[in-house]
């Protein structure tokens, strides 16, 4: 599932659609894997839920992160 299609799910509350695909054209669906129907399903069931200042942690993560990149960039030119 990419992120973008699990943040329509959690964001619908409906993994129906990702579930019912199915990209190669072989006939089966991703919802007829086991493995992956279980997943999804967890994924919903537990839903994405963060605290604001969790949020606001992760973003400072990223940031951080974002700005070692960048200085390791500027280093290199």
């Amino acid at each position: 599932m990419s992120e973008m299609q699990a943040i329509k799910a959690l964001h619908t509350g409906d993994a129906s659609p990702f579930l019912a695909s199915n990209p190669a054209n072989s006939g089966i669906r991703f919802g007829d894997h086991r493995g992956i129907r279980e997943a999804v399903e967890e994924m919903m069931r537990k839903g994405w839920v963060r605290t604001t200042e969790g949020f606001e942690e992760c973003k400072r993560k990223t940031w951080e992160k974002n700005e070692a990149v960048m200085m390791r960039i500027l280093r290199d030119l």
